[in-house]
């Protein structure tokens, strides 16, 4: 009789082949350091976001103590498994004990750091990176998790992220250490993680800094709630600007990749003076000219053109 008939509960159970692979890729985790062994600690990596996969042992006893997993992780869009026993669980967590569940994590902020010379080198040595579950991805080229219409944050993060020297200051936590800011670190964390060649897959959740964004925003922006990314870029860009300036230092990253200046000139009927001054900015609107504005050789079709400088 197989662990399932004895406890359908136990779903979905993986069979013996897929238990072999499962156990490997746990044993993988374990390796990397990216697991955390027990129910109450995959529940923990579940609320906070940085759980990839749960793994359950269908012979826990009783094995109610396990049930709320699997809700939890269906909330929190993870998948998980069930495996046929305790035992081989905890072999392969690197124990000897059984182990009734465990949560295979992303990895932690903290663990990822990047020297000045490999931010420099990240534009130069593209190279695909294999994740820890077998597939291949591009760092800094990976998904976000939408997180209940989270798109708007997903679209601003990656195109922030395609700014070179904001992306090179973030990754390294020593330029802005002295900052007491939660969305700072956080944003930094993120930026770690999207970049970082030894991540558990080629998908990237962006939990922990939505938890951030809530807080600093007095939860203008929010999970389940759609946002303007246009309005959300604005505030993020000034909040961290506000953020990191210091009193010594009035300008901040933000400034330096974004800030612009529009020169307005005032003239006078009757009066030759001109009157010039320039208002700084980090998003200025722009009227696209009407088509068309050139033609090809023909003259006939119409080629779309938009030249800003």
């Amino acid at each position: 009789m197989t662990v399932e008939a004895v406890n359908p509960k136990a779903y979905p159970l993986a069979d013996s082949q897929l238990a072999i692979t499962i156990l490997d890729l746990v044993q993988q985790a374990t390796n990397y350091k990216q697991l955390k062994k027990g129910a109450n600690e995959a529940t923990k990596t579940l609320n906070r976001g940085i759980s990839e996969f749960v793994v359950m042992a269908a012979d826990a006893e009783p094995l109610e103590i396990l049930l709320h997993l699997p809700l939890l992780a269906e909330d929190k869009n993870v998948p998980y498994v069930f495996v046929p026993s305790k035992q081989a669980l905890g072999r392969a967590c690197g124990v000897t004990r059984p182990v009734i569940a465990c949560s295979v994590t992303s990895n932690e902020a903290s663990q990822l750091k990047f020297s000045r010379a490999q931010v420099e080198e990240l534009d130069r040595n593209k190279q695909w990176s294999r994740a820890l579950d077998g597939s291949d991805y591009l760092p800094g080229m990976v998904g976000l998790n939408n997180i209940q219409k989270t798109e708007f944050v997903n679209v601003t993060i990656q195109s922030l992220m395609r700014v070179t020297p904001l992306r090179n200051f973030f990754l390294i936590p020593e330029n802005y250490q002295h900052c007491k800011s939660t969305l700072v670190h956080r944003f930094g964390e993120l930026t770690r993680k999207i970049w970082h060649a030894r991540n558990f897959k080629g998908q990237v959740s962006p939990h922990e800094f939505l938890q951030a964004v809530m807080k600093a925003s007095k939860k203008r922006f929010k999970i389940g709630q759609q946002s303007d990314p246009v309005e959300f870029m604005s505030w993020l860009l000034n909040t961290l600007h506000l953020d990191l300036r210091t009193s010594k230092d009035a300008s901040s990253i933000i400034h330096q990749c974004f800030q612009g200046e529009l020169e307005v000139v005032r003239e006078y009927q009757g009066n030759e003076n001109k009157e010039i001054t320039r208002m700084p900015f980090l998003m200025l609107g722009l009227d696209l000219p009407p088509p068309p504005l050139f033609k090809d050789v023909m003259e006939k079709n119409i080629i779309p053109q938009v030249h800003t400088s």
